[in-house]
């Protein structure tokens, strides 16, 4: 009895050596980050475990990158309504589109690449997600020890996209900076220039007081300069093609870093 025990003690104790031979290298390799290490997909339908990601058009392609054991970062970038009216109350907050900036990690269970759906190993825990607002997936890499040998940095926001703009990752033990992070200008576009007509004064009603003006009127008024983008979902505030004369939001473009250590 006792000899049998001993044997499956010293079987285990080898087994247990073999499998720390094969699992340690690969596990305490240090990692040379530097450049974009995360892929990103927009989400445009989602349910209690799982999201759609779009695939086609401007998005073409970013479903391939994503693989059965992946960890991913849900995040939602905007998600804030405003007033649009003509009135003083224009670009005031009027109220949320889900929940600007929530955010929670996920593992990929299952991928359907026909109907482009991503399954998770766990239920999505926020309710308050919505696609209405910029939903997108992030690829998360993850390592035991990495050095960040070059600027280490992210893909900037796509407006028309709707991703980008995360630099995130996972370190199991230690993050050597050898280099930089480096995400200035990744976030939100900020307002464009405009050439002026140098009109000192004006008398034209439909040139004057107004808080936005369509571009078509760019040939009529040098009043207003083009708005960056913002949390806001909804409105003139937002939309790429409106000038605006009273800025009432400033927008600085800054890129999220998500930086978790196990």
């Amino acid at each position: 009895m006792s000899g049998k025990l001993s044997c499956n003690i010293k079987c285990l104790g080898l087994s247990l050596l073999l499998l720390s031979a094969m699992i340690s290298p690969s596990f305490s390799q240090v990692k040379n980050l530097h450049g974009t290490i995360n892929s990103y997909g927009r989400v445009i339908s989602f349910g209690i475990d799982w999201v759609e990601v779009k695939d086609d058009g401007f998005n073409a392609g970013q479903f391939a990158a994503f693989e059965v054991g992946d960890t991913v970062l849900l995040i939602q970038m905007k998600g804030i309504r405003a007033y649009v009216s003509e009135t003083p109350s224009y670009g005031d907050y009027e109220g949320p589109i889900g929940t600007p900036g929530q955010h929670e990690f996920l593992i990929i269970e299952k991928i359907e690449p026909v109907a482009k759906k991503i399954t998770f190993r766990n239920n999505i825990s926020h309710t308050t997600f919505s696609i209405e607002s910029a939903l997108q997936i992030v690829k998360v890499p993850t390592y035991h020890e990495a050095i960040v040998t070059a600027t280490l940095t992210c893909e900037p926001w796509d407006s028309l996209k709707k991703t980008g703009g995360i630099l995130s990752v996972i370190i199991g033990r230690t993050l050597t900076m050898n280099d930089s992070i480096n995400v200035i200008g990744k976030g939100f576009q900020g307002g464009d220039t405009t050439k002026g007509k140098g009109i000192c004064v004006e008398t034209n009603p439909v040139k004057l007081y107004k808080y936005a003006f369509p571009s078509s009127l760019k040939v009529l008024t040098d009043s207003a300069g083009y708005k960056g983008e913002s949390p806001v979902s909804r409105g003139f505030i937002s939309a790429p093609t409106k000038k605006v004369s009273a800025i009432r939001r400033s927008t600085v473009r800054r890129c999220k870093i998500l930086m978790k250590f196990l």
